[in-house]
């Protein structure tokens, strides 16, 4: 039995630790040039233009994720939860 928060954090751990292993080296590189992408370009935040134009290719009546929020749901409230959208990009 675990009675301590420390012994079923460490338990926690373990089994996931277990269960997911260590991750394996990486042989597969991306070369950014020979795409013709710039290696900067993929870490740049998305502006709210690109994020604005993703809501409204949504479909109104269907939800993209299992909250349940249609992209109806996006478009009205646009206007009051565009900060945080933004903020989580």
């Amino acid at each position: 039995m675990l009675f301590t928060n420390e012994e079923m954090a460490n338990a926690v751990f373990e089994h996931f630790d277990n269960m997911l292993g260590t991750p394996g080296e990486q042989f597969n590189l991306l070369n950014y040039e020979e795409l013709g992408l710039n290696g900067n370009l993929l870490d740049h935040c998305f502006s709210e233009e690109e994020v604005w134009q993703a809501i409204g290719d949504m479909p109104t009546d269907k939800a993209p994720g299992p909250d349940g929020f249609t992209g109806m749901s996006y478009k009205t409230a646009w206007s009051m939860i565009k900060d945080d959208i933004m903020h989580a990009f």
